[in-house]
């Protein structure tokens, strides 16, 4: 599963180059996720290992719980899932930003983490949706949201610009020294491959 989301997204890379904006990044990351997610809940559903689908599970925040397996309505509640995994998204790729794109794996899993306990265990906590009973559809939550955010974490890394995770204190031009006093960039060595600052007191 974690192929076909790589391969789905150097195939959105090359259709659309390497994107070079951070959330659009992050939207894109988290929609990839949540599709992924949504075809593992499918296939665990089918066989008969969780209670539910996320899109009659989400249809539940505008119909009564009766009402959401209607095709309009899980069709609305399907869009709304997915605008949600795909906001989710954002908070991912802030954190590859802020620490680089090195054990993205791991920091995936701090999303699916966030995610799980903020929308699924959360909101059947404060009633936005009928509880699941049965412990295997927790485990089976718990299972899908850690597609979620390996898959996500994946899809960025593939689609986003390498220069969108450098460290951005070693881009600044103006920086501090160790004494704490200003420095002025004012120029840079060119006579190799690596600039060399020079700096201003």
């Amino acid at each position: 599963m974690f192929l076909r989301a790589i391969s789905l997204a150097s195939s959105l890379r090359n259709r659309l180059g390497k994107t070079q904006d951070s959330i659009l990044t992050g939207l894109l990351g988290g929609f990839i996720g949540t599709v992924f997610m949504d075809l593992s809940n499918e296939l665990i559903f089918r066989a008969g290992k969780t209670e539910g689908r996320y899109a009659t599970t989400a249809g539940q925040m505008f119909v009564s719980p009766l009402r959401t397996k209607q095709k309009k309505n899980f069709v609305l509640g399907e869009i709304l899932h997915l605008a949600t995994g795909s906001i989710f998204g954002l908070p991912l790729m802030f954190i590859l930003k802020k620490t680089g794109k090195d054990h993205s794996v791991a920091k995936g899993l701090v999303t699916s983490i966030l995610s799980w306990g903020v929308l699924y265990t959360g909101g059947q906590k404060i009633g936005l949706y009928k509880k699941n009973r049965l412990t295997k559809s927790h485990y089976s939550a718990m299972f899908n949201n850690v597609i979620y955010g390996v898959t996500a974490a994946k899809t960025m890394i593939t689609i986003a610009d390498p220069a969108i995770f450098e460290n951005r204190k070693q881009k600044n031009s103006n920086t501090f020294n160790s004494k704490g006093e200003y420095n002025y960039l004012i120029g840079t060595n060119m006579n190799t491959d690596q600039e060399t600052p020079t700096y201003l007191h």
